[in-house]
C-alpha cells in the first residue's frame, strides 16, 4: 500500500499514472473489508491499474478535495481525471466494464 503523507502528494501520484484506483475505507467498516477484497480480486486481472487504499480517518482532507463522506468509495482515474466513483453498494460489474472500456 501506498503511503502518502499530504493530499498533495496523493493528487500528484494520481496526476502522474495513467490509471488509478483510488480506495478509500473507514474504521470498524465491514463492508469495507469485504469490498476491498473483492475489488482487489478484480483488479488482480489488470496490472496496470494502480491501486491506492487511503484510510479516511488518516487522510481527512481526502473528504474535501474529492467529495468523499463515507466508505466504502472507490473512484477511477485515467490520466487524472475521475471516470468512475461508487459508493456503499460498490458494482464490481461496473468496475470491470470500465476498466475494459479502457483497453479499447
Amino acid at each position: 500500500m501506498n503511503k502518502f503523507e499530504t493530499i498533495e502528494e496523493l493528487a500528484t501520484y494520481i496526476d502522474e499514472q495513467q490509471v488509478v484506483l483510488l480506495f478509500i475505507k473507514t474504521e470498524n467498516c465491514g463492508v469495507c473489508d469485504v469490498m476491498l477484497r473483492k475489488v482487489s480480486y478484480v483488479l488482480e486481472n489488470y496490472d496496470y491499474v494502480e491501486k491506492i487504499e487511503i484510510l479516511l480517518q488518516d487522510m481527512q482532507e481526502v473528504a474535501g478535495r474529492y467529495a468523499v463522506f463515507t466508505g466504502p468509495t472507490i473512484l477511477l482515474f485515467y490520466n487524472g481525471k475521475e471516470i468512475l466513483r461508487e459508493s456503499r453498494f460498490i458494482s464490481l460489474e461496473n468496475l470491470e466494464r470500465t476498466i475494459q472500456l479502457l483497453e479499447n
